[in-house]
């Protein structure tokens, strides 16, 4: 899956290889049987618009900033995300 966002001021592809939805924990029933919640976990790299792979070294605002993005178009798909990044 790859899409297109600004950083940097210019135009970047991020191409998501995996992805793992969060997962809802379980508060229900005894308490031996609790699980946390489980945030979502995503491998990517950054290519420019001509398709390159760009090594740039980003500041920890800038992954979150894209793995909020990753996050928001993996889980707005029609259904879901497909099964390969599963």
């Amino acid at each position: 899956m790859q899409f297109e966002t600004e950083l940097r001021g210019q135009i970047v592809i991020v191409d998501v290889s995996s992805f793992d939805p969060p997962v809802e924990g379980n508060r229900s029933g005894h308490p031996d049987n609790w699980t946390p919640s489980e945030g979502h976990f995503s491998e990517w790299g950054l290519l420019s618009e001509d398709g390159e792979e760009l090594d740039w070294v980003l500041t920890r605002e800038e992954k979150a900033e894209i793995e909020s993005e990753i996050l928001f178009v993996m889980m707005s798909e029609d259904d879901g995300p497909d099964e390969e990044y599963w």
